[in-house]
């Protein structure tokens, strides 16, 4: 009876997350050492990502300073990526992802909040995909693991209508620095499915370029700023913090699946499930 109670949770558990309306993307580490794995070293993953969530940028400065042509409620849109891991010693981890994802409506309108607040001009954004790189390092005979990332996005900007003191081409761009702590609670070797929980701290740096060859928006007054430049416009500075945790379950030895959920503070909510496939070491130990 306990058993079943116990899987009886477990159900209820992922049915939760699976139709949860806050969710998003952030990389979260799709790489764990389980008890059995603790001498493994030079271990190649792959990971397939799907996810849907809000955007980051609305979190950042520009979410002051940009109007969804009046549909606020589009806030979330789907994403994919993709996570490779190597595992180059038994306690430490890299890691690279990208992940790309799908701006819901078709234009933006940029504020000049600093002249009027209805003053606006209509762009179309395009982004690249977020790029991060990772380093995790597993504590020895421990579940706990802490790490550093660092990603990279940027957004191109092009007006489809024109008012005179509007850029006819604007860049905004981050570097995210982040600190991420995680703990796993494995149960044994024997169980396929345990479930953690983790933290990560972040610092964003935001920047906005102005790529207009001309001076024919000289008046146009930048929306990001440096702190404590002008209290109307965006903080090129963000700090955030992050909570999450999830379940992994082990398939095959070679085969797992990660889903995650998280909330924060100046951070989207999220939700993402991935595909581990365990290219090669798996089956290796430690000489």
């Amino acid at each position: 009876m306990k058993s079943l109670g116990l899987d009886s949770i477990r159900f209820y558990f992922v049915i939760t997350i699976l139709v949860s309306g806050t969710i998003t993307f952030l990389p979260a580490q799709t790489y764990f050492r389980s008890l059995s794995d603790s001498s493994i070293k030079h271990e190649l993953t792959i990971t397939p990502l799907i996810d849907y969530g809000e955007l980051k940028f609305i979190e950042g400065p520009l979410g002051g300073s940009i109007d969804y042509n009046n549909s606020h409620y589009l806030t979330r849109a789907p994403q994919v990526g993709c996570s490779i891991n190597y595992l180059a010693t038994p306690n430490a981890c890299l890691g690279l992802a990208a992940e790309y994802q799908i701006i819901p409506f078709y234009t933006m309108n940029i504020r000049q909040v600093y002249y009027y607040t209805n003053v606006s001009n209509p762009y179309k954004f395009t982004t690249s995909p977020e790029i991060e790189a990772s380093f995790n390092y597993f504590l020895d005979n421990d579940n706990f693991n802490i790490g550093a990332a660092v990603s990279y996005q940027s957004m191109q900007c092009t007006p489809t209508g024109q008012q005179s003191f509007f850029p006819n081409s604007i860049q905004f761009s981050y570097i995210d620095i982040g600190i991420p702590l995680l703990y796993d609670f494995q149960e044994g070797n024997s169980n396929p499915l345990h479930f953690y929980v983790g933290m990560r701290a972040d610092l964003t740096i935001w920047k906005e370029k102005d790529k207009t060859t001309n001076n024919s928006d000289s008046l146009y007054a930048t929306v990001i700023v440096k702190p404590g430049e002008d209290a109307r416009r965006g903080n090129n500075l963000e700090v955030s913090l992050l909570f999450h945790g999830g379940m992994r379950y082990s398939f095959t030895p070679s085969v797992r699946m990660q889903l995650d959920i998280g909330f924060g503070f100046n951070c989207p909510y999220y939700s993402q499930l991935g595909i581990i496939f365990r290219l090669n070491g798996w089956h290796k130990k430690k000489s």
